[in-house]
């Protein structure tokens, strides 16, 4: 048999020994309970949990909403009262807690992505070392199970260092800057002489975060800001008009300067990923700003994405702000020479989307040009340029990139070619194995 002669792959499995024999160590137990099927088997469960909430949650938040409090993160939140929306569609149910017009949260903790992801790591690990032999006849299962965890770790890398932002040019326009789909930024401007700004940046996060809590001060700005309202959003995509709206006459009004005194935004909910209808979720906030010296307020304005302009603050109006989609300025610069869409012949129904650009750099005093098509992008710079969006119908055509930098981009090559390896080599050792076994008979 072979677990008498030996002739197997597991590890425990040689002739016992006549010397006396102490129990495990800590550390075999531990790793014995790491390796465990059940844990397995246990990590799988929490797995299906995870993307079955983090899939109905698309319903009601957007997509980076759901990546943030679902998968990207170590603790997670999940909304029981998702399984209502999954019981009215599929099951004709009721509702478990709150209304058709106002759902509620009724969340409870779970383990995050990344703590499901590493922990099936450590699994795996665990049970090579405890359970399988490192045997040429399962060197394939070796590097198979080397890539996955190589492919997991190139996730994690993904999800904390990548960074993709957009870029929209019409045609003859050049610019030096990307701009953030989900992330927003409170900026104030001055002139810095020889027609350039300073500018002070405050994240959009730490706005909404600032809600009720003390002002922000930064050693930059003459005065602190005091966060008094922070939106999510201001867009409806379901409202033919979406955006500033006039004040009424009499109505109440938190705003004492600047354009708040004419027009306010109202806040709507989050666009979710599945009825967004590619639009993005636009942030606005009411803000207190007091004069550090004194303390006395300078004015509470309103700033929103969807206020295409940047107001005065103060009665010199040496400072101007604005609350805008997050930017990244480069140090090179972008020109879109000629933008096209090339339809299937006899038809409106699009067959390529191309840009000509000119890659402007006077850091390496390159100037270049360059064809970006639906399968061909430019990278450059340790940034990839996505041929993603054109708009061919106004006065001029516009072409929009996706810009990724992801210091871990090749990892999942690496990790597919580790796994095809893997599971070619052990099918081919299974194929020699069962044709000397024919042979011999």
């Amino acid at each position: 048999m072979a677990q008498a002669n030996g002739n197997h792959d597991y590890v425990g499995a040689s002739p016992p020994s006549t010397s006396v024999r102490t129990g495990p160590s800590v550390v075999y137990r531990i790793l014995q309970a790491l390796a465990s099927l059940r844990f397995t088997v246990l990590l799988f469960v929490l797995t299906l949990v995870i993307v079955f909430f983090g899939t109905l949650a698309q319903k009601r938040d957007s997509l980076n909403t759901v990546l943030d409090e679902y998968f990207y993160c170590w603790l997670g939140w999940v909304d029981l009262n998702l399984i209502s929306d999954f019981t009215q569609v599929f099951l004709k149910g009721v509702r478990l807690y709150g209304t058709d017009d106002d759902p509620g949260r009724l969340r409870i903790p779970f383990p995050g992505g990344f703590t499901i992801g590493w922990a099936m790591a450590i699994n795996l690990v665990a049970a090579h070392i405890v359970r399988f032999k490192l045997t040429w006849k399962r060197a394939g299962i070796w590097i198979l199970h080397a890539g996955v965890i190589v492919l997991l770790g190139g996730e994690f890398i993904r999800a904390n260092f990548a960074i993709e932002d957009q870029m929209r040019l019409s045609e003859g326009q050049s610019s030096n800057y990307l701009f953030s789909l989900d992330k927003s930024e409170l900026v104030f401007l001055r002139p810095a002489g020889s027609g350039s700004d300073e500018i002070v940046s405050v994240p959009g996060q730490m706005i909404e975060n600032a809600v009720g809590g003390p002002p922000i001060t930064r050693p930059d700005l003459p005065f602190d800001v005091e966060v008094l309202q922070y939106m999510k959003n201001t867009s409806d995509p379901a409202r033919p008009i979406s955006g500033p709206v006039p004040v009424k006459f009499g109505e109440k009004n938190p705003a004492t300067a600047g354009l708040g005194l004419a027009v306010r935004l109202n806040a709507e909910k989050e666009i979710s990923s599945i009825k967004g209808d590619r639009k993005i979720n636009l942030p606005g906030c009411y803000v207190t700003l007091r004069d550090k010296t004194s303390g006395k307020a300078v004015g509470t304005y309103l700033f929103g994405t969807e206020i295409d302009e940047l107001q005065p603050i103060g009665a010199d109006g040496e400072w101007r702000a604005a609350f805008r989609l997050k930017r990244t300025y480069l140090p090179y610069s972008i020109q879109a020479i000629k933008v096209e869409r090339i339809n299937w012949p006899n038809t409106d129904r699009p067959k390529e989307f191309r840009s000509s650009v000119r890659v402007e750099n006077p850091t390496t005093q390159e100037s270049r040009e360059v064809l970006i098509e639906m399968n061909r992008p430019l990278r450059y710079e340790g940034r990839t340029y996505y041929q993603s969006q054109m708009d061919t119908g106004g006065p001029a055509n516009v072409t929009g990139f996706q810009v990724v930098q992801n210091p871990g981009s090749h990892i999942p090559y690496v990790a597919c070619s580790l796994i095809t390896f893997g599971m070619a080599f052990h099918f081919l050792i299974k194929l020699i194995d069962f044709l000397n076994r024919r042979a011999r008979r």
